[in-house]
Order: C-alpha cells, then sequence, then structure tokens
C-alpha cells in the first residue's frame, strides 16, 4: 500500500511518500511552474538545475528544487482562488509524482483551504484520480484521492506527536494555518470539524510580504516589487538592498498592525477563548503570526509543531493511513 500525502500551497509545496514497503520520503520545493524551455548551459561542467519538465494539456511546464532558479525576484505568484484547478497546480502535482519515482499511488491525499473543500472538493479528485502521462518517459497511476480541509492535516499531527487522542476527543480545538495566500482556522469538538466556526480570509503571508514592499519602496523612494527577496529574507532572517543588509525584525516590527487585522478577522468569525482548550498553529507563515496570536489567546493553550510546515503532510500521512485501512476491511 503506498500512501503520497501532498501539499501544493501557493508559496512552496510540501510531501510525504510512503511506498507499499514502507520506506518513506519527503521534500519541499516553491511551487511555481514555468513554461518549459530553457536550455540547460551547464555543458557537463556546472550542477545542472534539479527540475522536471512535465506535460499538462500538450503544454511543458518545469517543476522542482531548483526551479527558482529560472524566476525573477519580481515574478508574482500565481494568487487566484481556482488554483487548485489550474494547470500549474496539476503541473506540480505531476513533479511530485515523478519525484516519488512510482508507477502507481495506492492513494493520493492532498488538502484544500477551509473555504475552498465544498466547491472543489469532487472537481479536485476527479482531476487528480487516474493516469498521468508526466513525460515520453513517464506515467503514474493514482488508485485513489483524498481531499481534506488543510488544517486537519494539522490537528492529525498535533494529536500524534502530543500523544493525546484520548484527551482531544473531549476537547474544544482550533487549528490556524497560515498560509501563502489564505489564514485557514479550522474549530472541532474532539476530531469533528464545527463548520461554523470554520473559514479562511485572504490575509496569508502574502500581505505581510506585500506591506514589507511597500515599507522599502517608501524607504528607497523607488518602487520595490521583489518579492521574492522578501520571501528569502524572511527565511534567512535578512535582506540585501543595495549592498545593505536589514534584519527581517525591523520591517516585521513596522508591519504588526497588517498580521494583526488577520488575526482580528479571524477572532470576530470564531469569538474569543473561552471555549476552546487548545490552539494549535501550523503552516509555515506560523512563527510569523505566533506573536498577534498570543495577543489574543492564552500563550498556555498554544501550541507550534515541530517543523509546522511539514505538519498538514504529516497529518495527511495518519489520515490516509487510516483511511486504506478501512478499503482493506471492505474489500
Amino acid at each position: 500500500m503506498s500512501v503520497l500525502c501532498v501539499d501544493i500551497g501557493f508559496g512552496s509545496t510540501k510531501y510525504l511518500y510512503r511506498n507499499a514497503n514502507g520506506i518513506s520520503q519527503s521534500n519541499e520545493f516553491p511551487s511555481f511552474a514555468p513554461i518549459a524551455g530553457h536550455a540547460d548551459l551547464s555543458g557537463g561542467y556546472l550542477t545542472r538545475r534539479n527540475t522536471v519538465c512535465v506535460s499538462v494539456n500538450e503544454n511543458a511546464y518545469e517543476v522542482g528544487p531548483d526551479v527558482v532558479t529560472l524566476i525573477k525576484n519580481d515574478t508574482p505568484r500565481y494568487l487566484i482562488t481556482d488554483y487548485c484547478l489550474s494547470d500549474r497546480y496539476l503541473a506540480i502535482l505531476r513533479g511530485v509524482l515523478w519525484y516519488c519515482c512510482s508507477d502507481t499511488v495506492d492513494l493520493l491525499v492532498v488538502g484544500l483551504p477551509v473555504s475552498q473543500l465544498v466547491t472543489h472538493q469532487t472537481r479536485l479528485k476527479h482531476r487528480l484520480q487516474g493516469l498521468h502521462v508526466i513525460n515520453t518517459d513517464f506515467s503514474c497511476l493514482v488508485k485513489n484521492v483524498l481531499v481534506l480541509a488543510q488544517p486537519i492535516g494539522g490537528l492529525l499531527d498535533y494529536a500524534n506527536e502530543s500523544h493525546s487522542y484520548s484527551q482531544l476527543r473531549h476537547q474544544t480545538n482550533l487549528v490556524i494555518d497560515p498560509g501563502y495566500f489564505t489564514l485557514d482556522w479550522l474549530v472541532t469538538r474532539g476530531l469533528q470539524p464545527n463548520p461554523r466556526w470554520c473559514g479562511s480570509n485572504m490575509a496569508g503571508v502574502h500581505t505581510i510580504i506585500h506591506a514589507i514592499a511597500g515599507i522599502i519602496s517608501n524607504q528607497l523612494k523607488i518602487p520595490f516589487s521583489k518579492h521574492l527577496l522578501i520571501e528569502r529574507g524572511l527565511l534567512e532572517g535578512y535582506i540585501k538592498i543595495n549592498g545593505r543588509r536589514t534584519p527581517m525584525d525591523e520591517l516585521l516590527k513596522s508591519v504588526k498592525p497588517v498580521i494583526s487585522e488577520a488575526v482580528i478577522d479571524m477572532i470576530n468569525k470564531i469569538g474569543d477563548d473561552n471555549d476552546i482548550d487548545n490552539v494549535v498553529i501550523v503552516g509555515g507563515g506560523a512563527h510569523l503570526y505566533y506573536e498577534a496570536i498570543t495577543t489574543y489567546f492564552n500563550p498556555t493553550k498554544i501550541r507550534i509543531l515541530q517543523n509546522p510546515a511539514f505538519s498538514n503532510v504529516r497529518g495527511f500521512q495518519i489520515a490516509g493511513e487510516g483511511y486504506m485501512s478501512k478499503l482493506d476491511a471492505t474489500a
């Protein structure tokens, strides 16, 4: 039984694959899929970029860990609400299939923002299930597809990491997932979501990046749109502009109101923390939103999981294995 769990975000793609022999592999790469056509100029003397060309609807896209070398620093992200139904999303998924080097996947588990689950779940499942012709050299058959709300993975990962399944079943839990495009939240009683209090807004990490770009533009007195430099700065802790290194902490202090506004919007929709026992923060933007979240929730209730960017796919793995066990039991 092979299970592939993929979290294709607007910023980066994370995946965790466990083959039929129980051997696992995981990786992360930027969620860019430019049209292929860039020649390899290494000449055998330089390192070739780690990417693969995949086919979608007769177009060739290039995806993989080194795809960022093909992208300009001011290239905008593909921020559309129907992203999961786009050819670029499918190209990234097919790139993941290629990197897993398997011609058959028994179960593919993917996630969607909470606000898109009802509207896109069925269409996405049908789009991903079946035979994928990756390129002329490789094809992969996906037998089954499970589509979950992204924060569900975070909740399952928290329950597994904290060994608290029995305790969680009697508690009210809030999972907050700051992604690149959306800030998602999920309120559950035990492991049962309460749709009335679940949702998302479009105040993900991209709003922080745009705000920082505005500050830099004011400092330089010229427009600054190199968002990839800011993304890299958030990871490395500083940004270098015109030869000068600026700590990201200085810039982040100036955009605190932007982050607070995103969290307040969530609070207005779910209420205060009186009825919430656990607040679990997952996703690549967890550290950026943590301080604002502690302002509105009791810090003793808040948990950030280890390597939170991979929290959803780790939880997807748990859900996927449970799903396959039920299929085997009814076969």
